[in-house]
Protein backbone atom coordinates (compact mmCIF):
# COMPACT_ATOMS: atom_id res chain seq x y z
CA UNK A 1 0.00 0.00 0.00
CA UNK A 2 1.48 3.65 -0.43
CA UNK A 3 0.33 5.83 2.27
CA UNK A 4 1.23 9.37 3.22
CA UNK A 5 4.68 10.35 4.53
CA UNK A 6 3.25 13.99 5.73
CA UNK A 7 -0.02 15.23 7.23
CA UNK A 8 -1.21 18.37 7.47
CA UNK A 9 -3.55 18.02 10.08
CA UNK A 10 -4.89 22.12 10.63
CA UNK A 11 -5.83 24.47 11.61
CA UNK A 12 -8.55 24.71 9.43
CA UNK A 13 -8.63 28.79 8.14
CA UNK A 14 -4.60 28.99 8.81
CA UNK A 15 -3.40 29.10 5.34
CA UNK A 16 -3.78 25.56 4.37
CA UNK A 17 -5.35 25.67 1.11
CA UNK A 18 -2.67 28.26 0.08
CA UNK A 19 0.44 25.95 1.59
CA UNK A 20 -1.70 22.86 -0.55
CA UNK A 21 -1.63 25.13 -4.35
CA UNK A 22 1.96 26.24 -3.44
CA UNK A 23 3.30 22.49 -2.15
CA UNK A 24 1.52 20.75 -5.24
CA UNK A 25 3.83 22.22 -7.98
CA UNK A 26 6.95 20.36 -6.02
CA UNK A 27 8.22 18.35 -8.33
CA UNK A 28 9.26 15.58 -5.22
CA UNK A 29 5.81 16.07 -3.49
CA UNK A 30 2.53 13.99 -4.69
CA UNK A 31 -0.69 15.42 -3.29
CA UNK A 32 -4.03 14.30 -4.13
CA UNK A 33 -5.57 16.06 -6.99
CA UNK A 34 -8.36 18.06 -5.42
CA UNK A 35 -8.02 19.53 -1.67
CA UNK A 36 -11.97 19.48 -1.28
CA UNK A 37 -13.38 17.62 0.29
CA UNK A 38 -10.78 17.15 2.49
CA UNK A 39 -9.88 12.92 2.95
CA UNK A 40 -10.64 12.99 7.15
CA UNK A 41 -9.87 9.61 6.62
CA UNK A 42 -8.48 9.53 10.54
CA UNK A 43 -11.70 11.63 11.65
CA UNK A 44 -14.97 10.29 9.94
CA UNK A 45 -16.08 6.95 11.57
CA UNK A 46 -17.46 6.06 8.61
CA UNK A 47 -14.18 6.27 6.67
CA UNK A 48 -12.10 4.93 8.83
CA UNK A 49 -14.18 1.97 9.17
CA UNK A 50 -13.49 1.30 5.49
CA UNK A 51 -9.80 0.31 6.33
CA UNK A 52 -5.79 1.43 5.30
CA UNK A 53 -6.27 0.14 2.04
CA UNK A 54 -9.67 1.92 1.32
CA UNK A 55 -7.71 4.92 2.01
CA UNK A 56 -4.16 4.01 0.14
CA UNK A 57 -6.42 3.03 -3.00
CA UNK A 58 -8.91 6.39 -2.74
CA UNK A 59 -5.92 9.08 -2.33
CA UNK A 60 -2.71 7.94 -3.23
CA UNK A 61 -2.88 4.80 -5.61
CA UNK A 62 -1.39 6.94 -8.56
CA UNK A 63 1.74 8.60 -6.29
CA UNK A 64 5.18 8.21 -7.55
CA UNK A 65 7.56 6.25 -5.84
CA UNK A 66 9.54 8.24 -6.23
CA UNK A 67 8.21 11.27 -4.77
CA UNK A 68 7.15 11.89 -0.84
CA UNK A 69 3.06 11.73 -0.48
CA UNK A 70 1.09 14.30 1.63
CA UNK A 71 -2.69 15.09 2.49
CA UNK A 72 -4.28 18.37 3.95
CA UNK A 73 -7.65 17.60 6.33
CA UNK A 74 -7.85 20.41 8.64
CA UNK A 75 -10.03 18.91 11.08
CA UNK A 76 -7.14 16.33 12.00
CA UNK A 77 -5.59 18.36 14.90
CA UNK A 78 -9.34 19.38 16.87
CA UNK A 79 -10.28 15.36 17.61
CA UNK A 80 -8.43 14.36 20.48
CA UNK A 81 -9.08 10.64 19.38
CA UNK A 82 -7.43 11.66 15.46
CA UNK A 83 -4.08 11.44 16.93
CA UNK A 84 -4.34 8.02 18.08
CA UNK A 85 -5.61 6.77 15.11
CA UNK A 86 -2.53 8.10 13.12
CA UNK A 87 -0.11 6.50 15.09
CA UNK A 88 -1.46 2.83 14.58
CA UNK A 89 -1.11 3.48 10.91
CA UNK A 90 1.59 6.20 10.32
CA UNK A 91 4.36 6.00 13.01
CA UNK A 92 6.81 7.37 11.34
CA UNK A 93 4.55 10.05 9.68
CA UNK A 94 5.72 13.72 9.90
CA UNK A 95 3.16 16.26 10.78
CA UNK A 96 2.83 20.14 9.88
CA UNK A 97 0.41 22.24 11.63
CA UNK A 98 -0.66 25.84 10.81
CA UNK A 99 -1.91 28.46 13.49
CA UNK A 100 -2.98 31.87 13.29
CA UNK A 101 -4.24 34.13 15.48
CA UNK A 102 -7.14 32.16 17.26
CA UNK A 103 -9.75 35.21 17.44
CA UNK A 104 -9.16 36.17 13.65
CA UNK A 105 -9.38 32.89 12.83
CA UNK A 106 -12.72 32.06 14.75
CA UNK A 107 -14.35 34.87 13.05
CA UNK A 108 -13.01 33.78 9.38
CA UNK A 109 -14.26 30.14 10.30
CA UNK A 110 -17.80 31.85 11.45
CA UNK A 111 -17.60 33.50 8.04
CA UNK A 112 -17.31 30.47 5.74
CA UNK A 113 -19.79 28.41 7.78
CA UNK A 114 -22.16 31.37 7.61
CA UNK A 115 -21.89 31.76 3.54
CA UNK A 116 -22.43 27.82 3.75
CA UNK A 117 -25.74 28.25 5.01
CA UNK A 118 -24.79 26.13 7.75
CA UNK A 119 -24.67 28.98 10.44
CA UNK A 120 -27.49 31.31 10.88
CA UNK A 121 -26.79 32.77 13.87
CA UNK A 122 -24.92 36.15 14.20
CA UNK A 123 -21.25 35.86 14.85
CA UNK A 124 -21.52 37.38 18.65
CA UNK A 125 -24.74 34.99 19.36
CA UNK A 126 -22.37 31.46 17.89
CA UNK A 127 -20.00 32.35 20.56
CA UNK A 128 -22.43 33.30 23.52
CA UNK A 129 -24.00 29.60 22.14
CA UNK A 130 -20.93 27.52 21.23
CA UNK A 131 -20.17 25.63 24.75
CA UNK A 132 -23.83 24.46 23.75
CA UNK A 133 -23.30 23.43 20.71
CA UNK A 134 -20.53 21.60 20.95
CA UNK A 135 -22.00 19.65 23.54
CA UNK A 136 -25.37 18.82 21.72
CA UNK A 137 -24.17 17.80 18.36
CA UNK A 138 -27.60 17.57 16.12
CA UNK A 139 -26.09 15.07 14.24
CA UNK A 140 -22.66 12.97 14.03
CA UNK A 141 -21.73 15.23 11.29
CA UNK A 142 -21.88 17.76 13.87
CA UNK A 143 -20.36 15.51 16.78
CA UNK A 144 -17.65 14.93 14.00
CA UNK A 145 -16.50 17.88 12.24
CA UNK A 146 -18.01 20.92 15.49
CA UNK A 147 -18.40 23.24 12.85
CA UNK A 148 -19.71 25.73 15.43
CA UNK A 149 -16.27 25.05 17.80
CA UNK A 150 -14.85 28.50 16.54
CA UNK A 151 -13.61 29.31 19.78
CA UNK A 152 -12.32 26.01 20.81
CA UNK A 153 -10.64 25.15 18.11
CA UNK A 154 -8.16 28.20 18.84
CA UNK A 155 -6.92 26.44 21.62
CA UNK A 156 -3.76 25.31 19.79
CA UNK A 157 -1.96 23.97 23.06
CA UNK A 158 -4.42 21.47 24.20
CA UNK A 159 -4.55 20.38 20.89
CA UNK A 160 -1.15 19.79 20.20
CA UNK A 161 -0.44 18.55 23.45
CA UNK A 162 -2.34 15.16 22.61
CA UNK A 163 -0.42 15.11 19.51
CA UNK A 164 3.26 14.89 21.53
CA UNK A 165 1.83 11.96 23.67
CA UNK A 166 2.15 10.01 20.32
CA UNK A 167 4.74 11.92 18.42
CA UNK A 168 7.65 13.17 19.34
CA UNK A 169 8.49 17.05 18.82
CA UNK A 170 10.57 16.90 16.13
CA UNK A 171 8.13 15.11 13.39
CA UNK A 172 5.83 17.77 14.08
CA UNK A 173 6.03 21.45 12.15
CA UNK A 174 4.36 24.53 13.59
CA UNK A 175 3.87 27.40 11.24
CA UNK A 176 2.35 30.83 12.35
CA UNK A 177 0.03 32.31 9.77
CA UNK A 178 1.35 35.57 10.53
CA UNK A 179 4.73 34.53 9.54
CA UNK A 180 3.24 32.76 6.25
CA UNK A 181 1.85 35.76 5.07
CA UNK A 182 4.88 38.05 5.72
CA UNK A 183 7.58 35.38 3.85
CA UNK A 184 5.49 32.91 2.38
CA UNK A 185 8.51 31.73 0.35
CA UNK A 186 10.36 31.49 3.23
CA UNK A 187 7.56 29.37 4.88
CA UNK A 188 7.50 27.48 1.91
CA UNK A 189 11.13 26.36 2.16
CA UNK A 190 11.17 25.83 6.00
CA UNK A 191 8.61 23.00 4.91
CA UNK A 192 10.07 21.27 2.73
CA UNK A 193 13.31 21.58 4.14
CA UNK A 194 11.26 19.33 7.17
CA UNK A 195 9.65 17.06 4.58
CA UNK A 196 13.53 16.37 3.34
CA UNK A 197 12.60 17.57 -0.18
CA UNK A 198 14.53 20.15 -2.69
CA UNK A 199 14.47 23.30 0.08
CA UNK A 200 14.83 25.83 -2.57
CA UNK A 201 11.96 25.13 -4.37
CA UNK A 202 10.24 28.54 -5.39
CA UNK A 203 6.24 27.68 -6.35
CA UNK A 204 5.30 29.52 -9.90
CA UNK A 205 1.89 30.56 -8.11
CA UNK A 206 3.67 32.37 -4.94
CA UNK A 207 2.32 35.65 -5.76
CA UNK A 208 -1.71 34.17 -5.72
CA UNK A 209 -3.83 33.66 -2.64
CA UNK A 210 -6.38 31.28 -1.90
CA UNK A 211 -9.06 30.79 -0.33
CA UNK A 212 -10.01 34.20 0.86
CA UNK A 213 -13.17 35.24 2.59
CA UNK A 214 -15.89 37.29 1.69
CA UNK A 215 -17.26 39.17 5.28
CA UNK A 216 -19.79 40.74 3.77
CA UNK A 217 -21.97 42.72 7.22
CA UNK A 218 -20.22 40.09 9.22
CA UNK A 219 -19.11 42.08 12.23
CA UNK A 220 -17.48 41.20 15.66
CA UNK A 221 -17.64 43.12 18.77
CA UNK A 222 -15.42 44.20 20.89
CA UNK A 223 -17.10 43.33 24.01
CA UNK A 224 -16.77 38.68 22.18
CA UNK A 225 -13.12 39.59 20.94
CA UNK A 226 -12.37 40.16 24.31
CA UNK A 227 -13.99 37.16 26.26
CA UNK A 228 -12.64 35.07 23.13
CA UNK A 229 -8.75 36.32 24.10
CA UNK A 230 -9.96 35.87 28.04
CA UNK A 231 -11.13 32.29 27.29
CA UNK A 232 -8.06 31.69 25.16
CA UNK A 233 -5.11 33.76 27.13
CA UNK A 234 -4.33 30.38 29.20
CA UNK A 235 -3.51 28.39 25.92
CA UNK A 236 -2.07 31.15 24.09
CA UNK A 237 0.45 31.56 26.82
CA UNK A 238 1.27 27.52 27.11
CA UNK A 239 1.93 27.27 23.53
CA UNK A 240 4.08 29.98 24.08
CA UNK A 241 6.15 28.26 25.85
CA UNK A 242 6.21 25.09 24.15
CA UNK A 243 7.14 27.14 20.77
CA UNK A 244 9.51 29.09 22.57
CA UNK A 245 8.66 32.34 21.24
CA UNK A 246 6.62 35.29 21.82
CA UNK A 247 3.35 35.37 20.39
CA UNK A 248 2.10 38.93 21.69
CA UNK A 249 1.13 39.50 18.11
CA UNK A 250 -2.05 37.74 18.92
CA UNK A 251 -2.96 40.21 21.19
Amino acid sequence: MRLPDFLVIGAARCGTTSLFEYLRFHPQIYLPPSKRPEPHFFLREKEYKKGIKYYSDKYFKYADNKMIAGELSTSYIYQPYVAGRIKVHLPHVKLIAMLRNPIERAFSNYVVTYNNGIETLSFDEAIRQEKYRISNPESTFHAEVQPFAYMDRGRYYKQLRVYLEFFPIDQIHIVIFEDFIEDTLGEVQKISKFLDVKPDYIPPNLNERFNTNNYGDAVMSREIREYIHSELREDIAELSKLLKRDLGVWK
